[in-house]
C-alpha cells in the first residue's frame, strides 16, 4: 500500500506541473482545456486519475482523526466525490468549466489556488508525514 507521504508528494507535484502554465499563460491554457472538454469519453477516462488517487488515499487512511492525516483523509473523500461527479455528469462539468474558461482572470486565479494547494501537499508530504 502506498504511504500518505508518497501520495501527498505525487499529487502535489502533479497539481503544480499541470496548473503552473495557467498562471503565466491563462488564455493558451484555457484553449488547451477547452479542446479536452469537447470529448465526453475523454472526460470519463480522465476522471479515473482522481478516482485512483482517492481510492489510494482512502485505503491508506479511511477514517477522520484529528491529527495531520485529517487533511489527506478529507482530500481522499473529496476526490472520490469529484471523480464520481466527473464520471456520471461530464456534461454538467463541461458547462461549468466552459463558463469559467471564458474569463482569463478567473483561470489565472484558479491556477494560483491550485498551485498553492500543490505546494501545501508537497510540504505535508516532505515535512509532516
Amino acid at each position: 500500500m502506498l504511504s500518505l507521504q508518497f501520495l501527498a508528494i505525487l499529487l502535489g507535484s502533479i497539481i503544480i506541473a499541470t496548473r503552473l502554465p495557467g498562471i503565466f499563460y491563462p488564455k493558451d491554457f484555457a484553449k488547451v482545456i477547452k479542446k479536452y472538454l469537447k470529448d465526453e469519453q475523454l472526460l470519463r477516462v480522465f476522471s479515473m486519475i482522481p478516482f485512483m488517487f482517492a481510492i489510494a488515499i482512502i485505503a491508506a487512511k479511511p477514517m477522520f482523526t484529528y491529527d495531520s492525516t485529517l487533511v489527506m483523509s478529507a482530500l481522499g473523500w473529496l476526490l472520490l466525490v469529484a471523480a464520481l461527479y466527473m464520471m456520471w455528469e461530464p456534461e454538467m462539468l463541461r458547462k461549468r468549466a466552459i463558463n469559467m474558461l471564458k474569463k482569463p482572470g478567473l483561470v489565472q486565479a484558479a491556477c494560483i489556488v491550485a498551485v498553492s494547494i500543490g505546494i501545501a501537499l508537497n510540504y505535508l508530504g516532505i515535512t509532516v508525514y
